[in-house]
């Protein structure tokens, strides 16, 4: 999926390079590392889930035994 921007910028790149449809990822990454609230193996509810960064995210850091339900219009 592209960006509909015309000139891509650094973070947008780098999202699609490391296979997330939108940079807002690096925003779930960033409040992961300051606060540790994605618990291996735990369950998250991901509302308002497109384009499905944050869920490709976290499907990639919750492990094996996590659990992610995604939901949007």
């Amino acid at each position: 999926m592209a960006n509909s921007y015309e000139k891509p910028d650094f973070w947008s790149r780098k999202a699609f390079s490391e296979g997330y449809p939108a940079r807002s990822v690096y925003k779930l990454q960033e409040i992961d590392q300051r606060f540790g609230m994605i618990k291996k193996n735990g369950t998250v509810l991901d509302l308002g889930a497109a384009p499905g960064s944050w869920t490709t995210f976290l499907l990639r850091n919750l492990g094996e035994g996590g659990k992610v339900v995604s939901c949007d219009l």
